[in-house]
């Protein structure tokens, strides 16, 4: 109950917010809009599917990080970060709920970008139904996990400002959001295939639009099943890691 009180409120605050109301309803229209002038006169087939793929995984991908990830630089901001780690629930509990709220948001733009692709009349067609939708479960429990770790990094760190714009737009590339990074120049090919991101995103695009990638499905769906728990058990790990810090430190939040 206490779980859907956090997210209740983290909903609402962040609705509030024109950065939110931007990135939820009108970056989607114009990423869609603008990977549809891209892909309307090539030669490409199922190019409703890679717009809606494009359009869905980098707005969902931007909710995260600026709800999520920077919402823990908001709090300590406002002066409340302190507050969360004092609460009976404590900051692990209370990032879990707002991370799961973040996750629910940031399926609105995936339906906008569904809607938007009908409206223009291209076609959505789906490689596989059933691999569809494991590869969507499990690409979203993947950013789950990253994001729980990445929002424990950025409650220690007092640069999180800074560096935050760097987990949005070079993702975008070095993932295969957009298109496979095997159109990428040798340099950032390598960087891609060493980012855990690529994985789940590849199992998504093979199972959406049948993609190839240099390992089969399977392989895929093994690797990210692995980098899933790896992160999460990595967050659980670097949740203690803090709370240890910060009552030893007592030095958390500006000061």
């Amino acid at each position: 109950m206490i779980y859907l009180k956090i997210m209740q409120a983290h909903l609402r605050f962040t609705l509030r917010r024109s950065m939110m109301i931007f990135i939820l309803f009108i970056q989607p229209v114009l990423f869609v809009g603008l990977s549809y002038y891209i892909y309307k006169d090539s030669s490409l087939t199922d190019i409703g599917s890679k717009i809606f793929i494009a359009g869905a995984l980098t707005n969902f991908w931007a909710c995260i990080v600026f709800s999520s990830i920077s919402d823990v630089e908001r709090e300590r901001w406002m002066g409340t970060l302190e507050l969360i780690f004092a609460s009976p629930l404590g900051f692990k509990h209370t990032q879990i709920a707002k991370t799961i709220a973040c996750l629910l948001l940031g399926l609105i733009p995936a339906v906008i970008a569904y809607l938007l692709i009908l409206l223009i009349g291209l076609e959505l067609s789906f490689a596989a139904g059933l691999k569809s939708l494991i590869a969507a479960v499990v690409l979203i429990a993947f950013m789950f996990s990253l994001s729980l770790c990445l929002s424990c990094f950025f409650a220690i760190s007092r640069n999180s400002r800074v560096v935050m714009n760097a987990f949005e737009y070079p993702f975008f590339v070095l993932s295969g959001f957009v298109f496979p990074i095997s159109m990428l120049p040798q340099g950032l090919y390598f960087l891609a295939v060493a980012n855990p991101l690529t994985y789940p995103v590849a199992l998504f695009r093979q199972a959406v639009i049948g993609e190839k990638f240099y390992l089969s499905w399977d392989l895929l769906l093994l690797v990210s099943i692995t980098l899933t728990s790896f992160f999460f058990i990595l967050a659980l790990w670097l949740f203690k890691k803090i709370e240890n810090y910060v009552r030893i430190s007592c030095s958390f939040s500006l000061v």
